[in-house]
């Protein structure tokens, strides 16, 4: 059954723009373009960014963050064809803009503790395989526990992937609550539940990642190469860093490459910014173990292809 709730009022909401209001427990981001309202989530699934903020042209608005773009008519990513937000109808009366939101369970039950590993747990929120996002682009993926967790959305976790020891965050902890679920790529294993102890890693980890970041922006500086550095990551076990750039990648980037290896005696990857870098064939692609995407030389899309490779990769 509809369940239509006023949000705003027209007047609010200025043409050609986008403005977050308060519904419940969500935020929605309520747009007019061409004297239509349209309703989505307010959080961008990337980084939470708010999509009431971003620019608009035509139908399409573009987080503030990372300048990922929404369809406002569907909820559906034209940056990562993988993502979307939720949409919601939208109707007019006498003034006030209502938002068809879904209704609010009835708890029959409290849940139990956010994240706690517990056997004895209700079975409705114990699972073996999670989806978790991971990686600063924001990569998806199905992940195995190696003993039932109960979880919640938003939770982190420790995860394995094919690059790494990485921190993750939670977004489905039932496949039954998402239609797309075996559409995801299986992502790796979970390690362990988000510690202090991680969190007093990961505090560490960001301040060498900005070290990391304008070590290598001065290096290409004094060598003169045209690539535009724009993001730096590095993997929560310290062992990795990724460095992400706008443009082609030119062939003195090698010698930068084993440069910083040395520096920090870490796995060192460039990796292009760009949509395209959604097409890769997930997690595991630019990996030998991959299965391979058909889009380096035979068909494979081991590490040495792909370092290579025209066409952008997630790793």
């Amino acid at each position: 059954m509809p369940n239509f709730v006023k949000i705003a009022e027209l007047h609010e909401l200025p043409p050609g723009a986008g403005r977050a209001f308060p519904a419940g427990s969500r935020s929605i981001a309520l747009f007019q373009v061409n004297g239509t309202i349209y309703a989505l989530d307010n959080a961008c699934p990337h980084r939470g960014g708010s999509l009431a903020g971003g620019g608009i042209t035509e139908f399409a608005v573009a987080c503030p963050l990372h300048a990922w773009r929404f369809d406002v008519r569907s909820g559906d990513c034209l940056s990562r064809p993988d993502r979307r937000v939720s949409s919601y109808a939208v109707e007019l009366r006498d003034g006030a803009v209502l938002v068809d939101l879904p209704a609010a369970a009835p708890t029959a039950s409290p849940a139990p503790p956010a994240c706690a590993s517990d056997s004895a747990a209700p079975a409705e929120y114990v699972t073996h395989e999670l989806m978790v996002r991971f990686g600063a682009m924001g990569y998806v993926g199905r992940f195995a526990a190696s003993q039932p967790l109960a979880c919640s959305r938003g939770t982190r976790v420790v995860v394995q992937t094919s690059r790494g020891v990485e921190a993750g965050e939670v977004l489905v902890t039932r496949p039954q609550d998402e239609p797309s679920w075996d559409s995801q790529p299986k992502g790796g294993r979970i390690l362990r539940l988000f510690g202090p102890e991680d969190q007093l890693l990961e505090r560490g980890l960001r301040a060498g990642e900005e070290r990391a970041f304008q070590a290598c922006r001065q290096i290409l500086a004094e060598r003169g190469l045209p690539v535009e550095l724009i993001d730096a990551e590095q993997l929560l076990d310290g062992e990795t860093l990724v460095f992400y750039f706008l443009g082609d990648a030119p062939p003195q980037l090698a010698d930068v490459k084993a440069e910083l290896a040395h520096h920090y005696e870490a796995r060192i990857e460039f990796r292009q910014f760009m949509e395209r870098v959604a097409e890769g064939c997930g997690p595991g692609c630019g990996t030998a173990e991959a299965a391979g995407c058909g889009a380096c030389g035979e068909g494979g899309c081991g590490a040495d292809a792909c370092n290579t490779c025209p066409v952008p990769h997630r790793s």
